[in-house]
């Protein structure tokens, strides 16, 4: 059996590089809110969940634009259960167009001192447009509520162990052009509708990366010839051309087992 691969081209976050804590309610813990990794095919070895007692507040006038602007976080929520939930420890499921979520994190566990080494903050889905900030500084804004996204956050760390995450969530409960698959948009559910989801509703978790590293595998197999292809997507900082001269080759090492066998092993 043979393994082969496709490289894809380098591509690349750039990033800009507030710290503010309130007291709020602690909610109870429910269900265990951590679960494993939350992406078992590209698993690695320095990551931290994420999930768990956040600061939450709803702004349903919309008045708040900064993590600054929140002067009371009103509840303690547990992620990823969304408010609408008794899990989360709010069960509102009332009409809430926008909420804001706020946490620190210590990444001091993922090495981010390691030569190179890039820190990188996922989000499994956020229903339904969502802003985050690290420290105050805008990471990155997302539309789509059942879609991951990431964002490069090693350049918004700074010194010191301790940071703090904000993320604001806007899901207009009304907006009848919202994508919102079968979630009813009245306060009770009815007929096929579903209740509403909002918020964060998916793992949140932070993860240590090489400067190039595998972003996406994809698998094609050829049952006929006992054979599939690998295709690579690689993800990163693309060195300009004085620095590609110079960098070290970068190359994957492919082994495919079967429990104790080593049906194939390409490089």
């Amino acid at each position: 059996m043979a393994a082969f691969w496709l490289l894809h081209p380098l591509r690349s976050h750039s990033l800009n590089a507030f710290h503010h804590s309130h007291s709020a309610p602690e909610p109870a813990l429910g269900p265990d809110p951590t679960f494993g990794y939350p992406r078992p095919q590209l698993q690695r070895t320095h990551w931290v969940n994420l999930n768990g007692r956040w600061r939450f507040a709803y702004d349903d006038l919309r008045r708040f634009t900064q993590p600054s602007h929140v002067g009371r976080w009103a509840h303690g929520i547990v992620v990823p259960y969304p408010p609408d939930s008794q899990a989360s420890g709010i069960a509102d499921t009332g009409f809430h167009a926008a909420s804001w979520y706020e946490r620190e994190f210590d990444a001091a566990s993922l090495q981010p001192d390691r030569p190179g080494r890039r820190v990188i903050l996922h989000f499994g889905a956020v229903d339904y447009a969502a802003r985050v900030w690290v420290n105050g500084s805008l990471a990155v804004t997302h539309e789509g509520g059942h879609t991951p996204f990431f964002a490069d956050i090693t350049d918004l760390l700074g010194e010191g162990a301790q940071h703090t995450v904000t993320v604001a969530v806007f899901d207009d409960p009304h907006d009848l052009n919202q994508p919102r698959g079968k979630q009813d948009s009245k306060r009770e559910p009815h007929a096929i509708w579903y209740p509403r989801t909002t918020g964060i509703w998916r793992t949140v978790w932070l993860e240590c990366v090489a400067p190039t590293h595998i972003d996406q595998l994809r698998r094609t197999p050829y049952v006929d010839g006992f054979a599939f292809d690998l295709e690579v997507r690689l993800a990163g900082l693309v060195p300009d051309a004085e620095a590609q001269a110079s960098a070290e080759p970068v190359w994957l090492d492919v082994e495919l087992r079967h429990g104790t066998r080593l049906p194939a092993h390409d490089r």
